[in-house]
């Protein structure tokens, strides 16, 4: 009996070094971070965005076609009807000027939510990374636990075969066996789930594990809890800037175009079927031009469109308000929750471990004494197993929640 004992300490003391997951390619969180940054499709999509507005830009100074016009008026002489003329439309200068700084504005907007997406992305990976490692810790204890209960089927084998127990006491160890293996094979495809969305936020052509191979609890970082540089709040920032000066570009839309026109005369050569006389002004070809405006005097449709924009501003201001106060409520919901993980940390880290730990060893040594029964065993086992579990889900929450207030408080 004590041989048996001492064979399940010892099995328990040993580290856990493999998973049945096979390891691939290991990579720490800094790593896995810089690969994403330079692999991950959203990334690569919003740069291109950032490109594109860039070259919208270039549309700002959009003056319209030249027009070019001959004409020829056979039954008449050297008159301008006879001519090559050019026009031109201008806007006034001013609208060239506010609709490339729209166009600029737009650039610094999609630049903004590129800067987001990259806070995201570093959000997303870091909390993946740290849910591995928990799902690692997890497979770890149930495979510690798989090796104390297939202890325990195999002293109630033979206490059965001798006659000192049951038949249900090794029915009820078998039964636990079964369970903590079914535990166990979902854990490790939780695990290899979380492994697939890795492989997907990295963009990578093989899996990627983590290097580590113990779950770290994270220190709290101190913070001013301001949002003025969450980069949510720069984007809704920017596009009032947008908005307003989308509004400011309609609204110059009322003043008058220019049209210019310049003309020189020409007359075909050897054509005249009527036989007018086509000579030229004796001072040679003559050379008119024409400047106008174009008055925009029926506007509704110019006005709604103006009115629309102006409420667009107001909009964009009341969707910043709102964002605003949703994120500093998520942000005090965020550090009510982290003080309460802080209680529940420190009581697994100085009470829970070492009572599951106690609790295991005297419930092993009552059974070999037959102080208690298997009832009480398995159940004693399956409370401090579930404590270990428990610890672990506790700081994979902690970790969770600290990097949720590392983005909301950056």
């Amino acid at each position: 009996m004590k041989k048996i004992a001492h064979f399940i300490i010892i099995l328990l003391l040993q580290p856990v070094c493999s998973l049945l997951v096979a390891q691939n390619d290991l990579k720490s969180l800094d790593e896995c971070i810089n690969m994403a940054m330079e692999e991950n499709l959203s990334l690569k999509a919003k740069r291109l965005s950032v490109e594109k507005t860039k070259n919208l830009q270039g549309t700002a100074f959009n003056i319209g076609k030249t027009g070019l016009a001959l004409g020829q008026d056979l039954t008449s002489g050297g008159n301008p009807d006879n001519s090559l003329t050019i026009n031109q439309e201008f806007e006034f200068p001013s609208l060239y000027v506010t609709r490339f700084r729209l166009l600029k504005a737009e650039t610094q907007l999609e630049k903004n939510q590129l800067v987001l997406t990259e806070q995201l992305l570093i959000k997303e990976l870091s909390s993946l990374y740290y849910q591995l490692l928990c799902q690692k810790e997890i497979i770890k204890i149930l495979q510690q636990q798989d090796t104390l209960y297939h202890s325990f089927l195999f002293l109630a084998t033979a206490k059965y075969q001798a006659g000192d127990a049951g038949r249900l006491e090794q029915m009820y160890a078998e039964r636990m066996c079964q369970e903590n293996s079914l535990s166990l094979q979902k854990a490790h495809q939780e695990y290899q789930n979380l492994l697939l969305q890795l492989q997907s936020v990295l963009n990578s052509a093989q899996i990627v594990e983590t290097k580590e191979n113990y779950l770290p609890q994270l220190k709290a970082n101190a913070s001013n809890n301001k949002l003025s540089g969450s980069p949510i709040l720069s984007i809704l920032e920017q596009q009032q800037k947008v908005s307003q000066k989308r509004y400011s570009l309609q609204s110059q839309k009322f003043i008058p175009e220019f049209h210019f026109s310049l003309g020189n005369q020409l007359m075909l050569p050897n054509v005249n079927p009527y036989h007018v006389s086509r000579d030229k002004f004796t001072q040679g070809d003559f050379l008119y031009f024409e400047v106008g405006l174009k008055i925009p005097l029926f506007f509704g449709e110019q006005l709604a469109v103006t009115k629309a924009a102006k409420k667009e501003v107001e909009i964009a201001k009341i969707e910043h308000n709102i964002t605003s106060q949703q994120l500093k409520n998520e942000q005090i919901i965020a550090f009510n929750e982290h003080l309460q993980l802080l209680k529940n940390v420190d009581y697994y880290n100085t009470t829970g471990k070492e009572q599951a730990k106690t609790i295991i060893q005297l419930s092993q040594l009552s059974y070999e004494k037959g102080e208690i029964n298997y009832i009480e065993y398995a159940q004693n086992m399956k409370t401090a197993f579930d404590i270990y579990l428990q610890c672990a889900n506790t700081l994979n929450q902690w970790n969770q929640n600290i990097l949720l207030l590392n983005y909301l408080n950056q």
